[in-house]
């Protein structure tokens, strides 16, 4: 029972989690070159 509940957690955490991750590259993206100092990269 204890897998299968970790399973459901997993199922319904991960969208919110990848979704997370997608905004902050997407914003640490952004502000690198905003910045300017690591656009070239």
């Amino acid at each position: 029972m204890n897998e299968k509940n970790e399973q459901l957690k997993e199922t319904w955490v991960s969208p919110q989690l990848e979704e997370m991750i997608e905004l902050e590259t997407t914003m640490q993206t952004a502000g690198t070159n905003t910045d300017g100092t690591s656009s070239t990269s």
